[in-house]
């Protein structure tokens, strides 16, 4: 049931205004981490095929667009394969998930 008078109210209008700009914000937040994850995976499995299955299972879980900034600098920077590994290893993995590593 909607009642007009409350939807009338400027603390109404302002308290839904706030509540979707913040809906607005987590999504945009979301993007920007779906793009990190498939640009750093586009990324390795260009430059370090090896390690294409490694960055799927460490890369899919973060959550923290700054993370996967320093993450994503790491790999781009990395000498070799190896390095690239290091980096990849450093990225925490939750308990419930399997750690598999191809060496």
């Amino acid at each position: 049931m909607h009642d007009p008078l409350l939807e009338e109210d400027p603390w109404v209008q302002e308290y839904a205004a706030r509540r979707e700009a913040q809906a607005e914000a987590r999504g945009e937040v979301k993007g920007e981490i779906k793009n990190m994850r498939e640009s750093i995976g586009l990324f390795v499995q260009m430059r370090f095929p090896n390690l294409f299955d490694l960055v799927r299972k460490r890369v899919e879980q973060a959550e923290d667009p700054t993370f996967l900034q320093r993450i994503q600098i790491s790999l781009y920077t990395a000498p070799d394969e190896d390095n690239a590994r290091s980096v990849l290893l450093s990225v925490p993995v939750e308990n419930n998930q399997e750690e598999t590593t191809h060496v």
